[in-house]
This record gives structure tokens, sequence and C-alpha cells, in this order.
């Protein structure tokens, strides 16, 4: 009677009525957000008129096809993992707290907070090579035949390193089987040529003047 706009808001699903309840009462009634149509409870006494204390509204909690990470993003639905605890219908765009995703091209599973996570998959570590993933961008998985030449006195092996690494390795020439160092991303790009075979060191028993003269 007091109050019929404060009345209005009432939950139909609450458990006491308008015209049972004082307007200064500290009984947590059930309300019904006129923004969202959300259901929340809070003390009469300190109800507003507006949607200011409204838990969903204001990003505290999660209404499911209102502010929901599936609703307000879907294209992220898909790369949502299936080992989060939370669906995608519980959790939100915007929380700061880490969850698990799975790149679409590479299936790499890796976690990154929600409201970090790019609209589609450019912030995969495995897919930018930030990560060295087995059998996904690793030299023996990009390039077996150039991991061929990878020498074995290495501390690694092709599939422990990034095919893009800019890391100083050994390589062994298939021609005159020397050794040298060159780093691996140049020799993806075919810009290492075998020192020895090319006369620029002097390789025993291949090169030398004694081997040819």
């Amino acid at each position: 009677t007091l109050d019929p706009e404060l009345a209005d808001m009432l939950s139909p699903n609450c458990e006491r009525k308008a015209d049972e309840i004082l307007r200064t009462c500290s009984y947590e009634a059930l309300w019904t957000c006129p923004e969202c149509a959300g259901e929340y409870r809070r003390p009469v006494k300190t109800k507003t008129h507006d949607n200011s204390d409204c838990p969903y509204c204001n990003g505290r909690k999660v209404l499911t096809g209102y502010n929901d990470l599936a609703t307000t993003n879907p294209e992220l639905v898909a790369q949502y993992s299936s080992l989060n605890e939370r669906p995608a219908t519980m959790v939100r765009k915007d929380w700061n707290f880490y969850v698990y995703w799975e790149c679409p091209e590479c299936h790499y599973i890796h976690a990154r907070r929600l409201n970090e996570k790019a609209p589609d998959n450019s912030d995969c570590p495995a897919c930018n090579h930030v990560k060295t993933v087995q059998g996904v961008n690793t030299l023996q998985a990009e390039f077996p035949e150039i991991a061929k030449h990878l020498s074995p006195n290495n501390n690694f092996t092709a599939d422990e390193i990034l095919s893009t690494s800019f890391r100083n390795v050994k390589w062994i020439c298939p021609t005159c089987g020397g050794e040298y160092f060159a780093p691996v991303k140049d020799m993806v790009k075919g810009l290492v040529e075998c020192p020895y075979c090319n006369n620029q060191r002097p390789l025993a028993g291949f090169n030398t003047l004694k081997a040819l003269y």
C-alpha cells in the first residue's frame, strides 16, 4: 500500500505477499529485476526502486540466457573445453579467472582468463608457436624431412623444439656427414648451406688438401 512501485517488483514466487511485508523489515524477499527478469533476494528495507542492486545486471552472478558466456559470446562456445567444471551457461565473459579452451585448429587445450579470450583462436599458444606441443608445432611435426638432419648430439629431439626456434643447434649434412651449427628457423626457411660442401670449412676426409690431393 505504501510503496506500490516496489510491490510490483516482488516476485510471484516470493513466500510472502506484498500486503504481508513491512517496508522497513529486514526480511529477505524474492525480487524480479525489471531489466533482466532474473530473481534474487534482498532485504526489503534496503531494496532500491531501480535495478542497481540486481546481481545479474551488476555482473556478480550469472543468469542463463541473459549474461552467460553462451548467450553473450556464442562464437566461443565451441572453444570452451568440456574439462571445465562449469558449463558455458554458468560463466560470464567478463570474469577474471582461468578456464580451459580447446583450439578448433590444432585441438590443443590451454588455460586462459575468460576476460582475455580472443573471439577467434588467434591466441592459441600452440598455433602461435609460443609453447612446444608434440605432434602440433614441433620441428618433427611440421618438417619431418628437415628433422632427419638434426644431430643426435643435441640434448633434445626434433619433437621437443619449435620449428620457429631461433636456437642455434647441431645438424648433420646428408651429403658429407659433417656436423655444424645453424638456427632452426633458418634451416626451415632454406637459408642454411653446409659449410663443408661449400668449402667454407675443412672436414677431414672430405674437402681437405689431404683428402682431395
